[in-house]
């Protein structure tokens, strides 16, 4: 049997996904999806690893749309998921979109070349239950180092960093909270 990941805790990634293929419906798929998010876009851009478009609903802490049936695009992407670990780094996932429109690729440009990062989600979906995502919670990121050209879109995203975050996140200032003083 191949190994797509290597053990960890006793169990890999190959063990777990050859036992789902053994007991699934021979009419299942499994539909990846992505969902690129950020304030300056109209809407968020929905994929779906797929020939065709699909209607799926969105789970219900959803940022965007909860709870709601959206369409997600047929598209060719490639998605490379972070690896099983218990190491303190933070996971990492690679995606590449081909043949994306020039329309597209210019907005996903723009949002890129801002401070606020374009958030990613991560969804995974059965082709004879579209109701919920099959992954709960979806994987929920923020990209880095985005490439545009003419033709494909490569990005990185990662999950934020707690480690690294400000504590506390609000910055009490004396204009706000006259009660702070001169110490």
């Amino acid at each position: 049997m191949p190994t797509y990941q290597t053990a960890q805790h006793g169990a890999s990634y190959s063990e777990a996904y050859a036992e789902a293929m053994a007991v699934a419906p021979i009419h299942r798929a499994m539909l990846n999806t992505l969902e690129f998010s950020h304030s300056a876009m109209a809407a968020p851009l929905r994929l779906v690893r797929n020939d065709t478009d699909i209607v799926a609903a969105l789970e219900a802490d959803a940022p965007y749309n909860a709870g709601e049936d959206v369409t997600f695009t047929a598209s060719q992407f490639g998605l490379q998921l972070p690896e099983e670990s218990d190491q303190a780094q933070r996971g990492e996932v690679r995606v590449w979109v081909d043949g994306v429109s020039s329309a597209l690729a210019q907005q996903l440009e723009a949002v890129t070349l801002s401070l606020e990062a374009v958030a990613l989600a991560v969804r995974v979906y059965a082709s004879d239950d579209l109701s919920g995502p099959a992954n709960s919670p979806p994987l929920r990121m923020q990209l880095f180092d985005v490439q545009v050209t003419e033709t494909r879109v490569t990005a990185r995203a990662a999950f934020t960093d707690p480690a690294n975050s400000r504590f506390p996140a609000k910055t009490f200032t004396r204009a706000e909270h006259p009660g702070l003083g001169n110490a």
